[in-house]
């Protein structure tokens, strides 16, 4: 396929849309912190802006294993109910009528990362338990 510079001038317009939407959820990320008054806000008021900037920083492009490795990261170690739980908490994208769907995907995921050595996990009973490796 040849490059034209019309189509390499309209996918670097789109790249700049997609730079700008970044850019625009970094500065509200940025205000959330430079404006939290940490001494005076309690537990709940911190969760939940904690939970405001996640869903800010969240990228819904991002591959399956990059959400499991993203969600990891957050809530620290979980079966996969509490993964696929705090992904539907902060993916707007998904309906929550995929629940099942994302459900087998997630755990597919999460058991073939685990083989891969990616990340750890350990049973409690019949659930495995996964967290990041470290």
């Amino acid at each position: 396929m040849e490059l034209t510079e019309s189509y390499i001038l309209s996918q670097l317009k789109v790249k700049r849309e997609r730079l700008k939407s970044d850019l625009a959820k970094v500065e509200i990320a940025i205000e959330a912190y430079e404006s939290a008054e940490e001494d005076a806000e309690g537990m709940s008021e911190a969760e939940s802006q904690d939970l405001a900037i996640t869903k800010l920083m969240y990228n819904a492009r991002m591959t399956r294993e990059q959400k499991v490795i993203y969600v990891l990261g957050k809530i620290g170690e979980g079966d996969i109910n509490d993964i696929a739980n705090y992904l539907m908490e902060i993916d707007s994208t998904v309906h929550p009528s995929q629940r099942a769907k994302i459900y087998e995907r997630l755990t597919w995921v999460a058991s073939r990362m685990y083989k891969a050595g990616k990340i750890d996990a350990y049973k409690i009973k019949n659930k495995n338990v996964y967290r990041l490796l470290g």
